[in-house]
């Protein structure tokens, strides 16, 4: 059997973060590893768990997942971020991505997509590209 793919949950909603962390812990390829309530428990989180994948919401007190992110990705082992936010904004969107960000997904999204944010937090911890629903990348105007 192949190792399963350490997941670390982070949300400042208890309510979203349980849920999330329950769905993942019924995936058999998954293992929730940690929960975090904001960016700064996130970080220390990171070191002490070791996870392969963060599942990062954006709005949060102490510290964003906008710079959790960048924070985390400044270590060469960072794990894949997956951005799973309420915020539909492309700015939002940018700046995640720009920060390091693998993935980002909507939450709006998850109840009937489930099978995207299997691919989204696979994918990181697989090598792959950076996964954005196809509807949601920028739309490149020519020159």
């Amino acid at each position: 059997m192949s190792e399963l793919i350490r997941v670390l949950v982070v949300d400042d909603s208890k309510l979203f973060r349980e849920a999330l962390a329950n769905f993942v812990a019924d995936l058999d390829s998954m293992s929730v590893v940690g929960r975090a309530r904001d960016g700064q428990e996130a970080l220390d989180l990171v070191l002490a768990l070791r996870p392969h994948v963060v599942l990062m919401d954006l709005r949060m007190p102490r510290l964003d997942g906008i710079e959790a992110t960048r924070a985390l990705k400044r270590d060469p082992a960072a794990p894949a971020v997956v951005v799973c936010t309420t915020e539909d904004d492309p700015r939002l969107r940018e700046a995640a991505l720009e920060a390091g960000a693998d993935s980002f997904v909507l939450k709006r999204d998850l109840g009937v997509k489930v099978e995207e944010l299997v691919r989204a937090l696979a994918r990181p911890s697989g090598g792959g590209a950076a996964h954005v629903d196809p509807r949601r990348r920028r739309r490149r105007v020519a020159p």
